[in-house]
Parts: structure tokens; sequence; C-alpha cells
């Protein structure tokens, strides 16, 4: 699925550079159309999920009462600019980005025996966006309203952290003891993005309309690296630049790949 949504995304966008490129108008830029809105995204967190279902099973092993909290979704801010040309009737070219975050995921555990224990283990993500890409549409008849398609390609740049920290009031456990189950491991990659959008929209008053957006994003990071030296983890002492690994010793990854819905408002200028 997510192969074929680039294949078209390729070939939709080549085709408008063909069309752009065999213009007999004059090219000129007719109108500039900018956007923000709000961005939320069903995106998949599986591997993400596995890895600290897995952690959970590990605590409960040990006497440990687990609150769990999964992650399914993203969510974040967007804006766009698209541009006009004269020579392509109802055709844009536009820039897109934004910032996609998923809900905080992991769990909470504790244990009391004659002392008080707590293991928690907290992951975090988010992914920028930048992209370029076309746009065609067409106005409704008898309604201050239009509707478009649009494709968007270019790349994401994602930032990942893995927090464990541990708590006890036993006498018995020194502060080196501690410092081997408290860390944070920063990590981020890259990736190509592409989008493919379906949009409405409606003429607010003057030149201010507003968006409402149903697509795809495929947006999977295979790879992510450790951005900082880190010590004592449970993937033993990690130096900048090396592969981020979860807690099962599997690579890292993350997918904000997923459906796409969005509402915001355009100024026609």
């Amino acid at each position: 699925m997510k192969k074929y949504i680039l294949i078209t995304a390729v070939l939709f966008l080549s085709s408008c550079l063909t069309i752009m490129a065999n213009a007999s108008d004059e090219f000129k830029i007719t109108g500039i159309f900018t956007g923000a809105g709000y961005n939320f995204a069903y995106t998949s967190m599986k591997d993400i999920n596995s890895n600290l279902n897995t952690l959970a099973d590990v605590a409960r092993q040990a006497g440990y009462g687990v609150k769990k909290q999964t992650v399914s979704n993203a969510q974040g801010f967007y804006a766009e600019v698209n541009f006009g040309f004269s020579s392509i009737r109802d055709l844009s070219a536009g820039l897109r980005t934004g910032g996609l975050f998923s809900f905080s995921s992991g769990f909470n555990s504790f244990r009391r025996q004659i002392y008080d224990n707590t293991w928690n283990n907290w992951f975090n993500s988010s992914m920028i966006p930048v992209l370029a890409g076309a746009s065609y549409s067409f106005k409704l008849p008898f309604l201050r309203a239009s509707v478009s398609a649009s494709f968007y390609l270019g790349v994401g740049f994602a930032s990942a952290s893995w927090e464990s920290f541990f708590s006890t009031t036993d006498p018995g456990w020194t502060p080196g003891d501690k410092a081997m189950w408290n860390f944070k491991i920063p990590a981020s990659g890259t990736s190509l993005i592409a989008e493919v959008h379906s949009s409405a929209n409606f003429n607010l008053w003057g030149p201010v309309y507003l968006n409402l957006n149903f697509g795809y994003r495929f947006a999977d990071f295979p790879l992510l690296y450790v951005t900082k030296n880190i010590n004592g983890t449970f993937a033993g002492d990690l130096k900048s630049g090396d592969m981020a690994l979860a807690a099962d010793g599997s690579i890292l990854t993350l997918d904000f790949s997923g459906l796409d819905l969005s509402a915001g408002l355009n100024i026609r200028l």
C-alpha cells in the first residue's frame, strides 16, 4: 500500500512538472495561499508498544504492579504555503511543514515489600516533515467552496527519547545502583515522506477559507541514531552515532504512517 502511494505521488508530480514546462501562456504567479491548522493522525506505533509490553512483563515477573499507557496516534500543528500559476488553470504548487507529536507511552510500576520501589519507563517521539507538492482544485457549482487533490513529497526529521528511572526507599540501594536504572536515550533519524490529500475549502468571508483535509501519510523511519553519549543503559554504554536499540535488543523504529485528518484556516492573498 505504501509503495503504491509513493509511486502514484511521483507520477503525479512528474505530470504536473511536464504540464508546467509545456504551458504556452506567460508563466507567472497569480496568487499565494497560506494556511495553518491542527493536524490529527492515526499512526502506527506497534513496535514501540511491543517493547513497552515486554518491559512491563519483566516488571510484573519481578513483583511490580504495572499501569500501562500505549501510543497509537499523533497530533500537532502544521503550516503550508501554496502558489497559483496563471498558465495552468486550477493547478498550484505548494510547500507544507509542521510538527507531529506522539502521545507519551510507557508504564509506571510500583512494588512495596518492606520498602517502596518504583520503576518507570516512558517513550516520546515527534516528527517534522518538510514537503513540496502540487494540487489540483475545482469549484463546486452554486457553492462558495472548492475541493482539491494533492500529493506531497519530501523529507521527515524524527526524534525520540527512551527514559528509564528508578527510585526506592531501601537503604541497601546505593546511588551507583540507582544510576544503572536511570537514564534517557535521545535518538533521531530522517526518512522520505509522501502524503496524499483530498481537501474541501469553504469561503467564510473575504479572503478567509475553512479548510478540511483528509489524507494518508507514508512516514516510516527504519533507523534511528543516538545523539549523545549515554552510559549504563539496558543496551550497555552508548555513543553518539550508534544505532538506537529497543529494550529487547531489536532496532528502534518509528512509523508515523497512517490516516491524516486536519482542519484549519487558509487566506488567499
